[in-house]
């Protein structure tokens, strides 16, 4: 047996991850051994009576069984464990290809670069290391990701020569994801702009409605040699015929606001440099931007008193008041959204019109006070069937949760060679999560690769926490493959049965190439659902995959936070100060990233709450900083209805409504309208285009459209899509609606890209110099020496074993024989 194969087996055991895949039949050991030494101890060979009354003979006798019997109970036992099939995680150096791969931006962008270095440094290249070259991308075809992967192999090494300006195909996040996990690493060249460049674009809403303030950002786009002085430029912006600026400036950005009437309104941007020969393409000098207005959607809004809401209201939406609720649909059917403020269950005992209302697709929103909810006899009645929330208090008690917290150790989250790995950060965080949990609730912990394992049992935290937080520390990685669905059946194997609430923690970067590991994973959280467990993730990791997290928590009716949000577990499993009705409170973002909340900073302090609890397939956005809900929504039917059960003194919403918060009433009454033009017979929305490039058009109507040159095809009930291309830019027009057609991308995003280093660092990548030549083939030397980590199979090892100590054996025994006879 090679010693390394026997050091193998050693660090396997070190490490922990030396296991079989039948370890029942080790069971076999014992009864091997006894049945054995029954055996041993019976003889089987007739002895001369006179050498069994000798001392010496008697005494060799028995040491020669006892030795025979030690032996073949190691063969036996070596034997068994064989069959058990052993196995093991053995990390392996293997010497890698030193091959490179220069890949060319062929891009138009890429002109403004000096990139004559290119055939020297392929020239001393090809001195030390095989070099293979490729050219990726058009001229008006930034499709770098695409690049990327045609020429993505395992174990490879690849140099991009580019700007990592990526303007269409593929998202070379993704793709650069897949390169770190065929162990595949990017490098690329820094490189230094030798032209100038100065463009223009606008930012702002292509959709609002009239007479609101609608904000806009005018970015003015620079390229330059490093050396080279700023240089001014002429900045015009027009609204429709008017111009609001005209100046000479070094600025980067212009900000402006505009009050709109109803229709098409055309914002144009041009800069004139003061030097135009320093402007290196022309065509990036003028942005065509559009803002279709659509009249004030209309919303009812049911109250008993007057209230400031009101005002606020008709600044934005058509408001009709009315002190009760109509009882026949068809008086609701002109509104996209009803809003009841207030209102005892006296006012509300006949809300099937309203239900068929929201069920249909339409909005509610129902605000708290000293007249509802708790104060207003909801519980229990058919309204509150309707909204995301039952009406009582304690009914969660904080303190009697069952929680266990999901730690990933996989491959992705050991990386060898970064000092803080996302491991380390990942303990640092179950850490905090754990101090910041009541100690009244029960937490366990489980970690996970590709295989779930038990770290700290579920328990009382008052109970447990000093050893979990020791066990966690002493967590270690394996570098494993990753299968989240492991780590989310581990942690449901420690909450099935469990009484009281019941909640999964889920740290983790999400990262895998596998759709099939992601979709899995989707399968459990569903699963784990029906069963009232709801799951709550933390991201954190350089390869983090947001999206398939925040998928997670959305299947899981959980919440996702970042790192660096964590905190806010706080409120959901702590234990805040309780607050009176009538003491001082702020409000407190549980989930920033629901439209409604997301990029929200509200300041407002409020003194009124209604005691109210979150049902299970609501969404907790904001609390108060007590932790008494404060704005929880769900879906009901195709509609939206939300729930805003806080209130100030006077019995209103009071600093909810001044203007430096009440963004949090407008994008709430938004996201229930949901689609302001849904109710409309026709429309077209036709979104400003790119000059040459396909744009897709959707037009409601009761009538087929024909328009010359567009195909039209039907996508739902009175509703169609075409696609349409323009030579030229400018503002067009099509059934009505206009629109404008701006410059290729490619003329937008210029420059060296700043994120280029962190993307190809997720490869082990790094940027070099044009002439950094040896620091290259450094690199590429020590990358290509892998380090892998295999299930290699032991069983062979267990069965040579057991041979070898055989043969030793019976080579002792015939040593033995010989002597005697001697």
């Amino acid at each position: 047996m090679a010693l390394s194969t026997f050091t193998d087996i050693m660090n396997a055991i070190s490490t922990g991850t030396f296991s079989f895949n039948r370890p029942e039949l080790l069971l076999l050991i014992i009864p091997a051994v006894i049945l054995l030494a029954l055996i041993i101890a019976k003889s089987f060979v007739a002895i001369d009576k006179r050498r069994l009354k000798e001392k010496n003979f008697i005494q060799s006798r028995r040491r020669y069984r006892i030795l025979i019997f030690i032996t073949r109970a190691i063969i036996f036992s070596l034997l068994f464990i064989a069959l058990a099939d052993p196995y093991g995680q053995v990390e392996k150096q293997i010497p890698g290809d030193l091959t490179i791969t220069l890949l060319i931006d062929n891009s138009t962008s890429m002109q403004l670069f000096d990139t004559s270095f290119v055939p020297t440094l392929k020239a001393e290249l090809e001195k030390r290391l095989p070099v293979k070259t490729s050219y990726i991308s058009a001229p008006l075809e930034s499709n770098i990701g695409d690049g990327i992967l045609n020429n993505l192999e395992k174990d490879k090494n690849i140099l991009l020569i580019s700007d990592g300006q990526a303007t269409s195909g593929t998202n070379m996040m993704d793709v650069l994801l897949f390169a770190a996990s065929l162990n595949s690493s990017i490098s690329a060249i820094n490189l230094h702009p030798t032209q100038e460049d100065i463009g223009v674009s606008v930012k702002g809403p292509s959709k609002t409605i009239s007479e609101v303030e609608n904000f806009y950002k005018v970015k003015i786009s620079r390229v330059a040699p490093e050396e080279a002085e700023k240089q001014a430029v002429r900045v015009l912006v027009g609204v429709d015929d008017e111009v609001i600026v005209d100046e000479i400036t070094t600025k980067d950005e212009y900000a402006f606001s505009w009050n709109f009437t109803d229709g098409y309104h055309r914002i144009v941007a041009r800069v004139v440099p003061t030097a135009p020969e320093r402007d290196h393409f022309p065509d990036n000098n003028v942005y065509y931007k559009t803002t279709h207005v659509i009249p004030k959607p209309k919303v009812m809004l049911v109250t008993q008193a007057e209230t400031a809401l009101k005002v606020v209201m008709d600044e934005l939406y058509d408001v009709t008041q009315a002190s009760s609720l109509p009882k026949d649909k068809k008086d609701l059917d002109q509104y996209y959204a009803v809003i009841l403020n207030d209102l005892p269950i006296e006012k509300l005992r006949d809300i099937s019109a309203l239900s068929d209302f929201v069920i249909e697709g339409n909005g509610l929103l129902t605000v708290g006070g000293y007249n509802s909810f708790d104060n207003g006899g909801y519980k229990g009645s058919a309204f509150e069937s309707l909204l995301p929330v039952q009406v009582g208090a304690g009914e969660l008690r904080k303190g009697e949760s069952n929680i266990v917290i999901v730690i990933d150790i996989s491959g992705s989250f050991t990386e060898r060679g970064v000092v803080t790995t996302a491991l380390s950060t990942s303990k640092a965080l179950a850490y905090d999560v754990i101090d910041n949990i009541n100690e009244k609730n029960s937490v366990g912990v489980v970690a996970f690769d590709q295989w779930p394992y038990l770290v700290a049992d579920l328990e009382p935290l008052f109970v447990s926490k000093a050893q979990t937080l020791d066990k966690i520390e002493r967590l270690q990685g394996k570098g494993g493959q990753t299968e989240f669905s492991a780590g989310l059946k581990g942690a449901f194997n420690l909450l099935r049965g469990k009484t009281g609430s019941k909640s999964l923690i889920f740290i983790s970067d999400g990262y895998t190439w596998s759709d099939l590991v992601r979709q899995d994973a989707i399968d459990v959280v569903n699963a784990m659902k029906n069963y009232g467990i709801k799951v709550y993730v933390i991201g954190t990791g350089r390869n983090l995959d947001e999206k398939f997290l925040r998928q997670m928590t959305t299947f899981g009716g959980g919440i996702y936070f970042n790192a660096d949000t964590s905190n806010r577990l706080k409120i959901l499993f702590g234990e805040p100060e309780k607050k009176e009705v009538g003491s001082a409170f702020s409000l407190f973002i549980i989930d920033p990233y629901h439209f409604i909340t997301e990029d929200l900073d509200t300041t407002a302090v409020l003194y009124g709450y209604n005691q109210v609890v979150p049902k299970a397939n609501a969404k907790l956005l904001m609390t108060t900083d007590s932790g008494e809900p404060a704005l929880v929504v769900w879906r009901h039917g195709v509609g939206r209805v939300a729930v805003l059960p806080v209130f100030s003194s006077g019995n209103n919403l009071g600093e909810l409504l001044d203007r430096k918060n009440s963004m949090l009433m407008t994008r709430l009454v938004n996201w229930i309208i949901a689609d302001p033009e849904r109710k409309n017979d026709f429309f077209v929305d036709a979104r400003d285009a790119r000059v040459d490039k396909p744009a897709e058009m959707v037009v409601r109507t009761k009538k087929f459209p024909k328009v010359k040159g567009l195909d039209f095809s039907k996508i739902d009930k009175d509703t169609y899509r075409a696609y349409y291309i323009n030579p030229d830019v400018g503002f067009k027009s099509v059934l009505g609606a206009i629109y404008g057609v701006n410059y290729d991308r490619e003329y937008q995003y210029l420059g060296f890209n700043p994120e280029l280093g962190t993307l190809v660092s997720s490869t082990n990548g790094k940027v070099f110099e044009p002439d950094q030549v040896d620091q290259i083939v450094e690199h590429v030397k020590s990358v290509s020496q892998r380090v892998v980590s295999e299930r290699t199979p032991f069983r062979g090892v267990f069965m040579i074993m057991a041979l070898v100590l055989l043969v030793l054996e019976i080579v002792a025994r015939r040593v033995r024989e010989t002597w005697f006879r001697a």
